[in-house]
């Protein structure tokens, strides 16, 4: 006979002790959030225009050089050519973008990362790039600085003619003010640290421009190569943009219905993502992705996806740990491979994730 409890006698029992209350994570301190973490960005912009004459997304972008500068003390930041000096560049934009970098946290609230990332050789050294605090409640507070950006000066009082940009669907006329030494990029962020310090959502904690950020730690530290991806996963497309030019300012010409958002995937262990017996004998065929992918050492790598009717997408990744499976995971044992991409075709601005099947 199943036994039920009303909610008016559930909560006088858990008064009495008799029921556990449901309590929140608690955290112990900077050394919840340690290792080797994936870090992506990403912004989505409102609809401007039309894509293809169906509603899209068109992205609005700054205008072009302004007028005469002021001579003040302040500078525009200016981003590295670095994972972190791209993301914060594209923070503090205002256009769409998805992009992921890769930074190290040290249990003792510091944060650092390498100056390349998707190559070969991108087990180089790491930067300081910031710092971390997490608090008993599991909040926390992080501060990142491109530190790899040059510190190059602007000679105040540089002038500049107007300008116009007409970028997806929209145009927007803008000025700008050439005045002093450049600073690097940065950004404050708070958020939630979750599943033991595997997640931390974070939003920016002052002036948000629209960014939401994610850290997931990585599957491991090094050592990986193509092997460590084998098996079936669920791509799941968070954010897909194609952005494109239009002369007139009204029209783009990307399309958004040319790559599923959620779709399947096989991995060999060999470089190659394939259609395997269950997806041979699938009724979705434009359900299942094939393509390749290479992986480095220090766990990130690229590839590209191929639908079942010709379109490529490439992308580059990060094999993280998965949530789920690192909360349920034995003492000892690894949690589930899953990746964390974004899209690096010219003009595509999106992110990612594939998720262990």
């Amino acid at each position: 006979m199943k036994r039920v409890i009303l909610p008016g006698i559930a909560a006088a029992v858990a008064l009495l002790g008799l029921v556990p209350v449901m309590r929140g994570q608690s955290c112990s301190g900077n050394g919840d959030v340690v290792g080797s973490y994936a870090l992506v960005g990403s912004r989505f912009a409102a609809a401007t225009g039309t894509v293809n004459g169906v509603g899209g997304v068109g992205v609005m972008d700054a205008g072009g050089s302004g007028s005469t500068g002021s001579g003040s003390a302040t500078g525009t930041a200016t981003a590295s050519n670095t994972p972190v000096g791209n993301l914060l560049g594209d923070v503090t934009g205002t256009a769409a973008f998805g992009t992921v970098a890769r930074i190290f946290a040290d249990g003792s609230g510091h944060l650092f990362a390498p100056s390349n990332l998707f190559t070969t050789a991108s087990n180089s050294p790491m930067t300081s790039v910031g710092s971390y605090t997490v608090n008993t409640d599991c909040t926390i507070k992080v501060t990142l600085t491109d530190t790899f950006a040059a510190q190059a000066s602007t000679a105040p009082g540089t002038s500049g003619s107007s300008g116009t940009s007409i970028i997806s669907g929209g145009t927007s006329t803008g000025s700008t003010t050439a005045s002093g030494a450049t600073t690097a990029p940065s950004a404050t962020l708070e958020g939630l640290v979750l599943a033991g310090g595997t997640q931390i959502d974070l939003v920016e904690s002052s002036s948000p421009t629209g960014v939401a950020f994610q850290m997931r730690k990585m599957f491991q530290l090094t050592g990986c190569t193509n092997a460590t991806l084998s098996g079936g996963f669920i791509v799941v497309s968070q954010v897909f943009s194609p952005v494109s030019s239009a002369a007139s300012g009204t029209t783009g010409t990307g399309s958004q219905v040319s790559f599923p958002l959620v779709a399947r995937l096989a991995a060999n262990g060999n470089g190659m993502f394939i259609t395997d017996a269950l997806g041979q004998a699938s009724s979705l065929p434009g359900m299942q992705l094939t393509g390749t992918y290479t992986v480095n050492s220090d766990c990130t790598g690229s590839g590209e996806f191929v639908t079942n009717t010709g379109v490529t997408r490439m992308f580059n990744f990060a094999i993280v740990q998965s949530p789920a499976s690192a909360c349920s995971a034995r003492p000892g044992q690894r949690a589930a491979p899953e990746l964390l991409f974004n899209f690096s075709d010219t003009g595509i601005v999106g992110i990612g994730t594939a998720l262990s099947q």
